[in-house]
């Protein structure tokens, strides 16, 4: 017995949005170490932070005890909000949820992220825009996660209208 094109088409869409959840998720634990690594790994960074925020009266170590809780803090949310959107969109491509909320959250995700590209390539030191084989890279991934995050909206669009077509019987593919 053969397969409808509706059919293929759904399990088509299915897997491309399980694994482009999946990639979000990744793409989440990702930003949160590449966040840390950033603060850590350059001192300049660490130092911007301190000189922008204009706290001097406060010893070394109490600075770097309130930095870490900030930027735990900003980690934490940006894994949690990329696992939520993962986990939707893995749930909504097995035919566990028929919600599509989670796309207004990717749709978010993606504006920032289509935004902070150009914040990759800026120096707040100097004021102006400098080309770094660093930014490059990170915008790469930036770009490439845009294009994931367009397809889960994509794939979800798609399997809300094939499943309408195909029936009850195929709707968890």
């Amino acid at each position: 017995m053969f397969n409808s094109p509706d059919e293929v088409n759904l399990r088509r869409y299915t897997d491309n949005l399980a694994g482009s959840g999946a990639a979000v998720i990744l793409f989440g634990i990702w930003s949160a170490v590449r966040l840390f690594m950033q603060i850590t790994m350059d001192r300049t960074a660490y130092e911007d932070i301190i000189e922008t925020v204009g706290i001097t009266d406060y010893t070394p170590e109490f600075l770097n005890l309130v930095i870490f809780f900030i930027l735990s803090f900003f980690a934490l949310s940006i894994m949690l909000l990329h696992l939520c959107v993962g986990v939707a969109a893995i749930r909504y491509s097995r035919g566990r949820s028929v919600r599509r909320t989670y796309l207004l959250f990717v749709a978010v995700v993606m504006i920032f992220m289509f935004v902070g590209i150009r914040g990759n390539f800026f120096d707040a030191k100097t004021d102006q825009y400098v080309f770094k084989m660093t930014a490059l890279a990170t915008s790469i991934v930036d770009i490439t996660m845009i294009f994931v995050l367009f397809d889960i909206i994509f794939s979800s669009i798609m399997i809300g209208k094939l499943r309408k077509n195909v029936g009850p019987g195929l709707r968890s593919i």
